[in-house]
């Protein structure tokens, strides 16, 4: 999980990336699009099983749908309580527009 904004009091953007192996901050750090960043504090989350989340050791079990939804409202869940949020914003590219709950 990767935070980036100019204000933690400005709302917050959870980024769901395509994939699901495809974690896109690497390729987007550089011109965060539209200046998210200045308007938001936005979070790039790598999946379950994805970029910086990778491990060999998961369980491919846990790889399934039901999952990667349930993490996602999780990591959701845990963003409004660290930044005081009673709602965040979701924005997802591809594979990552799937995952809302």
């Amino acid at each position: 999980m990767i935070l980036k904004g100019k204000n933690v009091n400005n709302p917050v953007l959870l980024f769901l990336h395509g994939g699901p192996g495809s974690p896109e901050y690497a390729l987007m750090h550089t011109d965060i699009p539209a200046g998210f960043d200045e308007l938001f504090t936005v979070c790039w989350w790598d999946q379950r099983g994805a970029g910086m989340s990778y491990h060999n050791k998961i369980p491919l079990e846990t790889m399934t749908v039901d999952q990667f939804v349930e993490d996602t409202a999780e990591v959701a869940r845990y963003l409004t309580e660290r930044f005081g949020q009673e709602k965040i914003y979701l924005m997802g590219h591809s594979w990552g527009t799937f995952l809302y709950k």
